[in-house]
């Protein structure tokens, strides 16, 4: 009997990259440490034009797997960044993974052990990769980032007061601690705690379940990636893009995995790089793209998932829930919410900053809030339904008479408006 041979899936790994030179050569440095063979995967950086010293830095690295570098004259954005890097890739399984993502030995077998029984879903490393370490004391820190660092290399004996006043980024892990496994590493990683409510979301995949779309550390099929169209190259700040992406795999009915075991840690840095204002914008070209029908995106503008993921996840369950039962009662509440909170979007989409935006997104807000501790309370289900039910038409209520009220002072200064013209032509024609 002849014994079946199994073939290892190979992997390209894509990570664009832009003015991160420090962080992609310590990443660059734990791909050298796979306990895979290294012509099983590729890496394929993109460099975004970055202004420091990553062209030099990548210009001279010879690592023992399968390199390629692309480097762009004009910055693209991390979504286009990431096409070129597939364009520039040969592999059948795709990688995401962020230039600031250290990766333990096994990361590339595990995706492998993943793929093999899941071979048409999406596998996440979700939340897991939200592990960190300080890997560099980042001279533009905040305030707040300074003093948690501060906290974090103190236990770990390595703090110095000078470090607060320095004009430059001190690295506190270098290439060779990862190359020869010194322990410091270990000394730099933040505290986790595996029973936050918000982690416990992510992987659960019964609502929104392409929120585990997140591209420090994704693999799936180039297959997949290409039906689904590639990333949105509209999105050029930062965030969002790989939540759209998962949203179009969620709709082309690919399943999403969440992996159990830790694979690498998110490298800290400021905070700052990302903007609030990127994502502002990138939440319409959202919007834009795919309606606001859906309360899985109509939501993200009155409790989005990084207000918290729970509240984010259990108003969907409530009303799908509502939707779906045999009350009238029950189901009308549901549309008459779920409609508000699509014009509640639109108004977001015209101006985040109106007042006419903020005052219904906060009384929606408190209602999701409201309905959620119900939801969580240990209460008879016919009970806990109807006051979920009275929580929402109540707000339903309280916005609609807001509106009324609004109406009649826009008449009112339409009026007196009027008046004050006709007053203009009266003291003309004479």
């Amino acid at each position: 009997m002849r014994k079946e041979v199994v073939r290892s899936v190979r992997f390209s790994v894509i990570i664009p990259t832009r003015n991160r030179s420090k962080q992609l050569m310590l990443t660059l440095a734990s791909f050298e440490r796979q306990t895979c063979p290294p012509d099983q995967f590729e890496v394929v950086v993109v460099n975004d034009a970055s202004t420091d010293d990553t062209l030099a830095q990548l210009q001279h690295y010879r690592p023992p797997y399968r390199l390629t570098v692309v480097s762009l004259s004009q910055p693209v954005g991390r979504a286009v960044a990431r096409n070129i890097g597939v364009s520039a890739s040969s592999e059948d399984i795709l990688i995401f993974c962020d230039a600031d993502f250290l990766v333990f030995p096994d990361f590339i077998r595990v995706h492998e052990a993943y793929r093999i029984r899941h071979p048409d879903a999406v596998i996440s490393g979700m939340p897991n990769l939200m592990r960190g370490a300080y890997t560099h004391f980042h001279a533009d820190f905040s305030a707040e980032e300074k003093a948690a660092a501060a906290g974090v290399l103190r236990q770990a004996g390595l703090w110095h007061d000078a470090w607060l006043a320095s004009p430059h980024t001190i690295d506190l892990v270098t290439p060779d601690d990862i190359r020869h496994d010194t322990g410091r590493l270990a000394q730099v990683m933040l505290p986790w705690n595996d029973g936050d409510p918000n982690w416990r979301e992510f992987r659960a995949t019964d609502a929104a379940p392409w929120i585990l779309c997140v591209t420090r550390n994704l693999s799936l099929s180039r297959e997949m990636f290409v039906r689904v169209g590639w990333f949105d190259g509209i999105f050029q700040k930062y965030g969002l893009e790989d939540w759209e992406l998962g949203y179009r795999l969620h709709a082309h009915g690919y399943k999403f995995i969440s992996m159990a075991e830790v694979t690498g840690v998110h490298q800290e840095h400021p905070a700052a790089v990302r903007g609030k204002e990127g994502n502002e914008e990138n939440l319409r070209f959202f919007f834009g793209k795919h309606g606001l029908r859906n309360p899985e995106i109509s939501l993200f503008a009155v409790h989005s998932p990084e207000d918290g993921l729970p509240v984010y996840k259990n108003a969907l369950r409530i009303l799908q829930h509502l939707r779906r039962s045999t009350s009238a009662r029950h189901r009308s509440a549901e549309r008459r919410f779920r409609h508000l909170c699509t014009r509640t979007a639109v108004r977001f989409v015209r101006d985040p900053q109106s007042p006419a935006y903020l005052r219904d997104k906060n009384r929606l807000q408190q209602a999701i809030l409201t309905a959620n501790g119900v939801y969580a309370a240990p209460l008879p289900a016919r009970r806990k339904w109807r006051k979920i039910r009275r929580i929402l038409s109540r707000a339903v209520c309280d916005i609609r008479r807001a509106d009324r009220k609004a109406a009649v002072r826009a008449r009112r200064r339409g009026g007196r408006r009027a008046l004050r013209r006709l007053a203009r032509r009266k003291k003309k024609a004479r």
